[in-house]
């Protein structure tokens, strides 16, 4: 019996996932709550990347365009 046990092929299993690995630990209905934080987080007065836009030239589009997107996730958020 020992001697069939060391030539014997285990099964296979599937690796483990790590925990918290993958987006379905997030529920759906925070992230845009959560889109809306991190940009105004980026656009803030504190920011770092809105200081080193606001060096640029290229500024002002770049804020612009992020201002966009909050205003479309949030009416986005006021329809639900």
């Amino acid at each position: 019996m020992a001697g069939e046990a060391r030539g014997a092929r285990l099964p296979r299993r599937p690796a483990p996932r790590p925990k918290g690995a993958g987006h379905d630990r997030l529920p759906r209905d925070d992230v845009p709550a959560l889109a809306i934080r991190a940009l105004d987080r980026i656009v803030g007065d504190d920011s770092e990347w809105r200081e080193l836009w606001d060096e640029s030239t290229e500024g002002a589009p770049a804020v612009a365009a992020l201002q966009q997107l909050r205003t479309t996730i949030d009416s986005a958020l006021d329809k639900r």
